[in-house]
């Protein structure tokens, strides 16, 4: 079992990301494992362990913080549906396997076409 620090911002509160983190824009794929494994290096715990107040701080950091547990919690569903449930505590592997099998889910929801006619890239990065 990992431990995290909690980190003491400037209104003397404390948090679970550092007063320098943001969110990280990453490929779909990259930000699920995030979610389930965090950043070990950074001592950053699961974003999945993320609550609002971790996030205040950062400008529209409450409605990022919802809409990435919103595509997350897709993704665990379609995963458990596809027998591959996830667990609270993951390996990089495992998250991996948890979204991989997801992706038919996906793919039925987000069309290949924008609404321009381009090809659509599903998975190039979760902006929010």
């Amino acid at each position: 079992m990992r431990f995290f620090s909690q980190y003491r911002h400037a209104d003397g509160e404390y948090r679970r990301v550092p007063h320098t983190w943001k969110f990280p824009s990453l490929p779909l794929q990259n930000m699920y494992i995030y979610w389930h494994c965090g950043d070990e290096e950074g001592n950053i715990p699961p974003m999945k362990m993320f609550e609002t107040r971790d996030v205040k701080f950062l400008q529209r950091g409450s409605k990022k913080l919802s809409e990435i547990r919103c595509v997350m919690k897709f993704l665990d569903t379609a995963a458990t549906s596809a027998g591959s449930a996830p667990r609270q505590h993951m390996s990089h592997m495992e998250a991996n396997a948890c979204y991989k099998s997801s992706q038919p889910a996906l793919c039925q929801v987000i069309p290949n076409d924008t609404p321009t006619g381009r090809k659509r890239e599903k998975y190039r990065k979760l902006v929010v």
